[in-house]
This record gives structure tokens, C-alpha cells and sequence, in this order.
């Protein structure tokens, strides 16, 4: 192509460096990149996150953070998808603070977040049992123009449970039923294991049932969580009765 007098634009290096990206060829990628700066051409967004998102799954979150400033240096403005990448690398990396601070210079720069990066920041807070924090941006999310979806629900309902807020849990599995989502086989499961653990095993049967009636069909988790509470209760039958 060079050769031929034809040169390299933007998109030509973009197309190649998802390319080599994909294919796990990093180092080559970087090379690239530089010679693309040699070319007196600066990446635009769709480059940068395409490097951003090989270095994050390569645990090389820094060097991400390092292009997310380098953006910056250039007048190369950071979209949604950017701040998805990089905050999916800080949470998968345990860095929350930093993730948060991320979080409040993207507001500062006018971006809302998409139900991607709701249902990151969600799954982060539960998993760390923050659970006020994540309820938090659950609430948030129903309030703006994005809305959830099974996920937040899921991961909201778990962490409610484990961090010892039943009720609320409970009140959120009602809230799927008054929205236009039906409850999936891992709402039910999270559910019902939550149910089972507080000795509330009929609870839990009937939520099986119901199930049933939903189109939703149960799975091995689902039968495994149920013989267990059943067996714990002493209900050993009942509990044998359901691997027929």
C-alpha cells in the first residue's frame, strides 16, 4: 500500500491493530501504534479502545490508564465504551477507590453511565459487600433513562441477601414482577438459596412452583439448593422426592 503511494490514515491503522488485538498480539499492536505516531497521525477514540481493552484483559490496567491521559494530552475526548473498559479492569483488579474516581471525572466530563458500567459498578460493590453503595447506583439506574436489566437485579438481590437485608432483597425480586423483566433461573436460584439458609424452605418450594408457571426452568442449582434445605430440615423425603 505504501509502495503504491497510497498512505496509511487512522482507520487503515485501527482496522490492523484490532486485528493483531484480537489475535493477541499485543506487543505487535504497541509497535504499530508507535509507528502511527511516527506517521505524524494520532489515534482517535476507537483505537485507543481497542488498546485499552487488550491491555485490561492482560491485567496491564496502568498502561490502559497511561492512554486514557495520553488521550487527553492530544484532544482525543473519552466516550462511554472508554470508561466501560477501563472501569471493568480497575473493578476485575480490585481497585475500587480508583474505580469511584473514575466514575465521578466521568460525570465531571457531561457522560452518564450505560447499563454496562451500572451492572460492573453493581456486581464490584456486592462482591466487596458494599451493598449500601450498590443499592445505591441501583436506585440511580431506575431513575434515569437507563434501565436495568436482569443482571443489577440478580447481583443487587444477592448482595441484599448475604449482607443480612432480606427484606429488601425480597423487595426487589417484587420489583422484577411489576417491571416489564420476568425473573430468570438465577434470580430464582439466588432467591431460594437466600430462603433456604434463613429456614424459610416453603418460601423457597413455592418460588419453585412458580417457576414453573413462568415458562422459567429450574437447573441443577435450583434442585441441588432446594434437597439441601430440605435435608437440613430434617424433610429427607421430600428431598428425595425431587431427583425423580
Amino acid at each position: 500500500m505504501g509502495r503504491r503511494g497510497c498512505q496509511h490514515d487512522v482507520v487503515t491503522y485501527s482496522i490492523l491493530l484490532d486485528g493483531l488485538c484480537k489475535g493477541k498480539r499485543t506487543e505487535e499492536a504497541m509497535s504499530l501504534l508507535e509507528e502511527m505516531y511516527q506517521n505524524g497521525l494520532n489515534p482517535d477514540v476507537v483505537t485507543y479502545n481497542t488498546l485499552m481493552n487488550a491491555l485490561c484483559k492482560r491485567n496491564k490496567v496502568g498502561s490502559s490508564l497511561g492512554f486514557a491521559q495520553r488521550n487527553g494530552r492530544i484532544g482525543c475526548q473519552a466516550n462511554v465504551a472508554t470508561y466501560n473498559i477501563l472501569l471493568d479492569g480497575l473493578c476485575k483488579g480490585g481497585r475500587t477507590e480508583e474505580a469511584m474516581s473514575l466514575l465521578e471525572e466521568m460525570y465531571h466530563n457531561g457522560l452518564n453511565p450505560d447499563v454496562v458500567m451500572y451492572n460492573t459498578l453493581i456486581n464490584m460493590l456486592c462482591q466487596r459487600n458494599k451493598v449500601e453503595e450498590a443499592l445505591k447506583f441501583y436506585r440511580e439506574m431506575g431513575q434515569s433513562s437507563c434501565q436495568p436489566n436482569d443482571f443489577p437485579y440478580n447481583a443487587a438481590i444477592d448482595g441484599s441477601f448475604k449482607g443480612g437485608r432480606t427484606k429488601e432483597a425480597i423487595s426487589l425480586s417484587d420489583e422484577i414482577y411489576c417491571s416489564s423483566l420476568n425473573p430468570d433461573v438465577i434470580t430464582y436460584n439466588t432467591l431460594m438459596n437466600a430462603l433456604c439458609k434463613t429456614n424459610k424452605v416453603e418460601e423457597a418450594l413455592a418460588l419453585h412452583k412458580e417457576m414453573g408457571k413462568r415458562g422459567c426452568q429450574p437447573d441443577v442449582v435450583t434442585y441441588n439448593t432446594l434437597i439441601n434445605g430440605l435435608c437440613k430440615c430434617g424433610r429427607t423425603e421430600e428431598a428425595i422426592s425431587l431427583t425423580f
